[in-house]
Parts: structure tokens; sequence; C-alpha cells
């Protein structure tokens, strides 16, 4: 009479579930990492855009400050006499030629 046993011994047993238990953490966690990578490239696609804008303001923000000092420097300059109205300075001798 033949023994009707398992094909697969105890060992072998042990070793397929302890397999299968380590690789399940692996296929989730691959499928997982994938989906976060998705959201946090998208998150930081709408942080950038909504950064551009930020900088676009403060830009022209920048430039407004830039022109309006260049304009009170200039009128400082004038009160002072230093300039003439055509912006040549007139509190030194300008040499025309090298020596």
């Amino acid at each position: 009479m033949k023994r009707r046993g398992p094909r697969f011994g105890l060992q072998w047993r042990v070793t397929a579930a302890l397999v299968v238990i380590v690789l399940i953490p692996f296929a989730l966690s691959y499928v997982l990492l994938d989906q976060i990578g998705r959201s946090a490239a998208n998150y930081k696609a709408n942080e950038a855009r909504e950064s551009i804008a930020a900088m676009d303001k403060a830009l022209d923000a920048y430039r407004d400050l830039f022109e309006t000092t260049k304009r009170l420097h200039a009128d400082i300059a004038q009160d002072r006499g230093q300039l003439s109205p055509d912006g040549i300075r007139r509190d030194f001798p300008v040499a025309l030629h090298a020596d």
C-alpha cells in the first residue's frame, strides 16, 4: 500500500510560506511607492505654479521700488545742483583727452 501524505515536506512548506510573507510587502511597497511618487509630483507642480505667480507679483513690486528709488535719487541730485537737467555733472571739469 502506498503512503498518501503531503507532496512536499514541512521544510519546503515553511520555506515557501516565508518567501510569500517576505515578498508581499515588497510588492505592495512597489505599487504604493509609485502612487506616492505621482502624488508628490502633482503636489510639487501645484506648489511651483503658485510660487511663480507670487514671484511675478513680487517682481513687479521690486521694479516699482527700483524706479521710484531712481527717481528719488535723481530728484535729490537735481535739488543739490550736482546735475544739470541733461544729466551731466557740473561740479568738476571733464578731461577731454588723457595725458
